[in-house]
C-alpha cells in the first residue's frame, strides 16, 4: 500500500472516530439533561468553544508565520509531498484564490496539514488569533502532535480568501458546523468524509507533509527547528509550505512577485502535478 493510500485510510478512520465521538457526547448530554435538568450542560456552538490546549505560549503560532526567507529558499520542496485529487471543476480565473479547509483539533493528520498551510498563507496575508494546541492524546501511534488551530482565527489577504473550520476539539467534541453551501461541497467532493480536507475548486489537497515523528514532540523545539533548513521539521513543514505557496502562485499570476519568484517556491513548483 502506498503512503498516499495509507494516509487516506487513516484520514477516513479519523472522520469515523469523530462521528462516533459526536454520537457519544449527544447520548451523554441527553442523560445529563434528563437527570439533572440543566439546559446548558453540553451546549455546543461557535461562541462557546472553550480554550485550546496551550503548552508553549504560542511558540509555534508565532514561528510558523515568521519563517526566514532564506530558510524557505534553502529547503525548497524538502521532504514534503503534495497529493491532489481532481474535482472535475475548472480552475477559478480572476479574483482571489478561494480556499476551504475542514479539520478537527483531535485529528493528527489535520495537525500536520495546518502547519505548512498556515505558513504558506502567511506569505500572502496576515493571521491573527492562531493558537498552539496538541492533537488528541488517545491516538496510539500519533498522540499529542504539537500544532496550531484555526479555531477563532482571522485572516486578511488581497490574494486569498480562507474559510477554515475546526469541527471538533481535542477530545472530539463538536465545536462548529459547516454552513449548508460548504457542507454540500464537503459531501460532494469528499464522500468518505475524510479529514483534513482542503478544497481549491478544481482540486482537493490533503497533508503535504507526512510527519508522524512530530507525535509527542516539544512545541518549543518544533518552533525552533523551523529556523534550521536542515532539520527534519523544516524539511517537512517548510517544504510543504513552499508547495502550498507554489500552488497559490499558480493561481495569482505569480503575485506577489517577491514570494512567487523566490528560489524555494520555484523549486517546489517543479514538484507540482
Amino acid at each position: 500500500m502506498s503512503k498516499r493510500e495509507l494516509l487516506r485510510k487513516e484520514q477516513e478512520r479519523e472522520s469515523l472516530k469523530m462521528k462516533r465521538r459526536k454520537v457519544a457526547y449527544v447520548v451523554v448530554g441527553v442523560l445529563v439533561l434528563s437527570l439533572i435538568v440543566v439546559g446548558t450542560a453540553l451546549g455546543i456552538n461557535k461562541s462557546r468553544q472553550g480554550p485550546a490546549v496551550d503548552t508553549s505560549q504560542d511558540a509555534i503560532s508565532k514561528a510558523i508565520v515568521a519563517i526566514p526567507e532564506d530558510v524557505y529558499d534553502k529547503v525548497g520542496p524538502g521532504s514534503a509531498e503534495f497529493p491532489t485529487t481532481k474535482t472535475g471543476n475548472k480552475p477559478d480565473k480572476g479574483g482571489k484564490v478561494q480556499l476551504f479547509y475542514v479539520g478537527g483539533e483531535f485529528c493528527p493528520f489535520c495537525a500536520m496539514e495546518r502547519l505548512p498551510l498556515a505558513a504558506a498563507l502567511s506569505r500572502f496575508g496576515t493571521f491573527s488569533g492562531l493558537k498552539d494546541i496538541l492533537s488528541s492524546s488517545t491516538e496510539k501511534e500519533l498522540p499529542n502532535i504539537p500544532t496550531i488551530t484555526f479555531r477563532n482565527y482571522k485572516y486578511s489577504s488581497k490574494y486569498v480568501d480562507l474559510d477554515a473550520y475546526e469541527l471538533s476539539d481535542r477530545e472530539g467534541r463538536q465545536i462548529a458546523s459547516l454552513p449548508e453551501a460548504k457542507q454540500q461541497i464537503f459531501d460532494t467532493y469528499n464522500p468518505k468524509k475524510g479529514i483534513p480536507f482542503t478544497y481549491w475548486g478544481d482540486i482537493t489537497t490533503s497533508s503535504p507533509s507526512y510527519t508522524p515523528w512530530l507525535a509527542g514532540g516539544d512545541p518549543k523545539n518544533v518552533a525552533k527547528a523551523l529556523s534550521d533548513p536542515h532539520s527534519k521539521e523544516a524539511q517537512a513543514i517548510v517544504g510543504g509550505a513552499n508547495l502550498f505557496t507554489a500552488e497559490i502562485c499558480s493561481r495569482t499570476g505569480n503575485e506577489p512577485a517577491n514570494v512567487c519568484t523566490s528560489p524555494g517556491v520555484k523549486a517546489a513548483a517543479k514538484k507540482l502535478r
